[in-house]
């Protein structure tokens, strides 16, 4: 971005619309730049094309109340379809706005999206080692995290299995399913410390195998009645 783009996009604002007289009279007094209309138009031009090949967060829009900043790919869209409306030679640039307005508004999603991931694997850190601070597991239980932590398993996933109650070997049943790719949601069926061992693995044998969500909740719940009985029975 030269400086006569950054003294016309910074004399812009997002909260503001400022007609072309006023601006073209900032830039003369703030910047001692005497432009004509046409100028003045093709250095918003300028502006745009950067806002296209995203090195500015933000796009010049222009309607009847004059200049604004806006990253609103609702306003953007409006305004894009402003300038398709106007003739055939501003449909390619009216596609192209429209076109970089959804790169931009998927670039902030994704950002937004990593940057709670973030603060999620945060959590999940400190509270694992909060709970290795305070002697929460035994011996075998440690081992099973410290091998979760140095196969690159995330702290957010290993907080699934770092359970004071949970039993080493479903702990090692719920490490085996995040290396080997299983879907989360199906491995917290059985990264529970309710299930037996033997449970656990019948479970975890059939996610292995390819068994749908749904099978494997119905497993559950059958082995569920069968130790509610055992238990009305003693």
């Amino acid at each position: 971005m030269n400086d006569r783009q950054q003294e016309v996009y910074g004399s812009i604002h997002e909260d503001a619309w400022i007609i072309q007289k006023d601006l073209l009279e900032i830039l003369k007094t703030k910047y001692r730049r005497d432009y004509k209309s046409r100028a003045l138009r093709q250095l918003v031009k300028e502006c745009r094309m950067l806002y296209k090949e995203d090195k500015l967060p933000l796009l010049i829009i222009k309607s009847n109340k004059g200049y604004k900043l806006s990253n609103d790919r609702d306003e953007i869209y409006r305004f894009a379809k402003e300038l398709m409306s106007t003739g055939e030679s501003m449909k390619t640039e009216g596609m192209e706005l429209m076109k970089a307005a959804e790169h931009h508004a998927t670039a902030e999603i994704n950002k937004e999206t990593a940057s709670k991931c973030l603060a999620i694997e945060d959590y999940s850190h400190d509270s694992i080692e909060k709970m290795i601070r305070q002697g929460c597991f035994g011996h075998l239980q440690l081992i099973e995290i410290t091998k979760c932590m140095m196969g690159g398993i995330s702290y957010a996933d290993i907080l699934m299995l770092a359970k004071p109650d949970m039993h080493p070997y479903v702990m090692f049943l719920v490490r085996k399913g995040l290396l080997e790719g299983l879907e989360r949601n199906v491995i917290r069926l059985y990264a529970d410390v309710m299930l037996t061992t033997g449970n656990a693995y019948k479970l975890y044998h059939a996610a292995s195998n390819g068994c749908s969500i749904d099978k494997i909740i119905n497993m559950k719940k059958e082995m569920r009645d069968v130790e509610s009985k055992k238990t009305d029975q003693g």
